[in-house]
């Protein structure tokens, strides 16, 4: 779950700092990205995509599954 003031806090962070910002902890579900991406300049997802990719190698549908679960991230932003 995303911290229930993190809203508030980029909402802070973009009133004080004139730069563009992008939000990356703890961003693993599409529902993250819906929630956040109208808030900053980018939604960054490294963790989760590289624990992912941890559990799934040697799998021959690695790259599918990781196409599939990019997808979905990338899909929320519409």
């Amino acid at each position: 779950n995303l911290a229930p003031n993190l809203v508030t806090y980029l909402k802070t962070v973009q009133q004080t700092f004139k730069v563009p910002v992008a939000v990356g902890f703890g961003i693993s579900k599409p529902e993250h990205v819906a929630q956040l991406s109208p808030l900053g300049a980018g939604v960054v997802v490294g963790s989760s995509l590289v624990r992912l990719i941890e559990e799934q190698t040697g799998k021959p549908d690695l790259l599918a599954t990781v196409g599939t679960y990019v997808d979905g991230l990338v899909g929320a932003l519409r």
